[in-house]
């Protein structure tokens, strides 16, 4: 994308804009999720703003939350119509003796029998099958090594620059026999940060919504070949599962366990009718205990922050209004574009407050805005941020973006009146 904006002018002042939202909780801004997680993060699954952060740049193994990014490229290449939901996939006799490795969580898969993709995805999703997302990446690319090629690929563009990817399913390289990366060690897994993991659940969430109609899914059927046998979902705060909660009914996303990785769970749930995505990561080795840091992270944000509604076309303080010096009205009012939520915290009444405004390079002569203006155009961008608090955002160095426009066509003052202003400007 080209850069269209020029320099920052930054303001400080508190917005006072048309404003709606949930009522703000009681909390003390201090109170931290007690978790056993040693790495954790969690975010506005819409906006990327981050409510809790614990170790979220440290690097550590992903287990089977890998099959996230997996599936990203499945359902992406379904979307491009190189895949087909019900298109065969042949496995191989190495992967059939994945499929049969007491050690690993797997459907059985018999060598020279097909799979449709829509069976072999929801067995990666939903019991965590690890020799049928190895066999839709082999599909995919062609081969395990053009597979991981394509996640590493995928993982820069998002961003994600130091993760270690050797595999589709988050097991060690020695685990999967042939379908290894060339030259990896036999204990190589696959490693990330929360944020990188964040990155990826951010986009699968925004560019696949349908993906949680399977990640929902508690039980469901799997069709061998010969029979149909039931899979069952290894995440617990689905309904059904011991550790569910209806408070916030989660609907996603993937859990990942081995020795090196502990117990991981990346998952995603609703609060105040707003998405929000969590990651835990080294949990203790008990099974439960993912669930249990990732409830008490939801616990967390519901009782710390509440969703501010900026509403479409408010009026932001602090960026009101912009002079445009040949425009029949030279101070033009300004609009935001679309709706923006912002989550605030209760306890601190923190409000949201205009970070910069920076105006569009392109209808700039001479440094000054020049009219006449379409009131569709964007006349300048305001970063928002909350007072006393330095916010992160996911994919964002600083707060909330949104552009801003007139309400109307900004008209040219005819020529008149632009003498009668040169004029009066030699007195002044």
């Amino acid at each position: 994308m080209k850069k269209i904006f020029i320099a920052v002018v930054t303001f400080m002042t508190t917005m006072s804009i048309a404003v709606s939202g949930f009522a703000a909780p009681m909390a003390k801004p201090d109170d931290q999720p007690k978790i056993s997680a040693q790495k954790a993060l969690v975010f506005d699954a819409g906006t990327g703003q981050i409510l809790y952060q614990k170790n979220a740049n440290k690097i550590g193994a992903i287990a089977s939350m890998s099959k996230l990014l997996s599936t990203y490229i499945i359902l992406d290449s379904i979307k491009k119509g190189q895949m087909h939901w019900n298109d065969q996939v042949k496995i191989s006799a190495n992967l059939e003796k994945v499929s049969n490795d007491k050690e690993l969580t797997n459907v059985p898969l018999k060598a020279g029998q097909s799979y449709s993709v829509r069976d072999l995805l929801n067995a990666s999703l939903i019991t965590s099958a690890n020799a049928a997302i190895i066999a839709l990446g082999n599909a995919e690319a062609g081969s395990s090594r053009a597979f991981i090629d394509q996640m590493r690929v995928q993982a820069t563009k998002w961003g994600i620059k130091d993760a270690k990817i050797y595999n589709a399913a988050g097991l060690a390289e020695k685990q999967i026999g042939s379908d290894a990366y060339p030259h990896t060690a036999p204990n190589d897994e696959n490693l990330m940060t929360p944020k990188d993991m964040g990155k990826i659940a951010f986009h699968l969430v925004k560019d696949f919504p349908e993906v949680l109609k399977i990640t929902s899914k508690f039980h469901e059927k799997f069709n061998t070949g010969a029979t149909e046998m039931e899979i069952t979902n290894h995440n617990e705060l689905l309904k059904g599962g011991k550790d569910y909660d209806a408070n916030f009914k989660s609907d996603g996303l993937k859990t990942g366990t081995s020795d090196l990785a502990q117990g991981c769970f990346t998952g995603t749930t609703k609060i105040s009718n707003r998405r929000v995505i969590s990651v835990v990561m080294a949990s203790k080795d008990d099974q439960d205990t993912r669930f249990k840091d990732s409830t008490a992270l939801y616990k967390y944000v519901q009782k710390t922050y509440y969703p501010k509604i900026i509403k479409k076309n408010s009026t932001l303080n602090g960026a009101n209004a912009v002079k445009v010096p040949n425009a029949k009205k030279q101070m033009v009012e300004l609009k935001n574009s679309k709706k923006v939520v912002y989550w605030l915290n209760a306890a601190k009444k923190s409000q949201v407050k205009v970070r910069s405004l920076v105006i569009n390079k392109k209808l700039l002569k001479n440094k000054e805005l020049q009219a006449p203006i379409d009131s569709k155009k964007t006349v300048a961008t305001a970063e928002l941020n909350r007072t006393n608090a330095n916010d992160q955002f996911l994919n964002t160095k600083y707060g909330a973006k949104v552009t801003l426009h007139s309400k109307n066509k900004i008209e040219k003052a005819n020529i008149f009146v632009l003498a009668g202003r040169w004029i009066a400007s030699l007195f002044n």
